[in-house]
């Protein structure tokens, strides 16, 4: 039985339609992984697969428009445009439609995205997922079971508001701006893994490896991947280190 489930029920992948294995070597340090049948196949511990891309990499106008047209309306309308944000927000649904096509052995299509408001995107009867970009970076994790969050942020100095929701609790002595800038991405990705906004940011308390939030205990793993920029999953479930797969932008928007 996978271990991918959805919320309520098992996620059963077919040996004939997944490949053996994909190479998941990353160009910028991070985890040397061999995605194959048997990882999907595995215990039911909490796994995770991560996919990610470089918005440096030449732009696929084509597919990108396609997969704009294919879009739920209200979200159309809000990816016209040609901003560098726009293409962020597209790359990571391309991310998100190619994670979710790798975990659940068929093909996953725009149309099946729901994006309600003020909550985190998702597709019925398929495992959490979390979407992120910042800088040059755009990603998207998912968890076989359980919530997951995930947040990239640009290596940078914290806004004053910023840093005052990431000092409070940590003493009075000042916070180094690397470890400032990890605790807000423990903050993001517990918010996201809940579908919270911002505005409840100062209730997320962070810890070494548990985030508590909402009266839950949340699990964190910093991840060095994208160094020097900062990246941080919170997962609702005990997890496993992810499995990170590094794809072209024409490869993600290869739908």
């Amino acid at each position: 039985m996978s271990p991918w489930r959805s919320k309520s029920s098992f996620i059963r992948s077919r040996e004939s339609s997944v490949e053996p294995t994909s190479n998941c070597s990353s160009d910028v340090g991070g985890t040397r992984c061999a995605v194959s049948v048997a990882f999907m196949q595995g215990s039911e511990a909490t796994q995770i697969i991560l996919f990610y891309s470089d918005l440096r990499d030449r732009w696929p106008q084509q597919e990108a428009a396609r997969l704009q047209r294919a879009l739920p309306y209200a979200k159309r309308l809000n990816t016209h445009t040609d901003f560098p944000q726009v293409r962020a927000t597209l790359a990571g649904i391309a991310l998100a439609l190619q994670v979710l096509r790798h975990v659940a052995s068929r093909a996953v299509d725009a149309r099946e995205l729901r994006f309600p408001a003020g909550g985190k995107p998702y597709v019925e009867d398929l495992p959490d997922f979390s979407i992120s970009h910042s800088g040059v970076w755009v990603a998207c994790a998912v968890a076989s079971r359980g919530r997951i969050g995930l947040d990239i942020e640009a290596a940078r100095a914290l806004d004053p508001r910023a840093l005052r929701l990431v000092a409070a609790g940590k003493g009075s002595g000042p916070l180094e701006e690397g470890e400032a800038l990890r605790l807000w991405t423990a903050k993001e990705a517990a918010l996201k893994a809940l579908g919270a906004s911002l505005a409840e940011a100062a209730a997320v308390q962070v810890g070494e490896t548990r985030v508590a939030f909402r009266g839950q205990s949340l699990y964190r793993q910093d991840l060095e991947t994208f160094a020097p920029d900062a990246a941080c999953l919170v997962t609702s479930e005990p997890a496993r280190e992810p499995a990170i797969r590094r794809l072209a932008l024409e490869e993600a928007f290869a739908l």
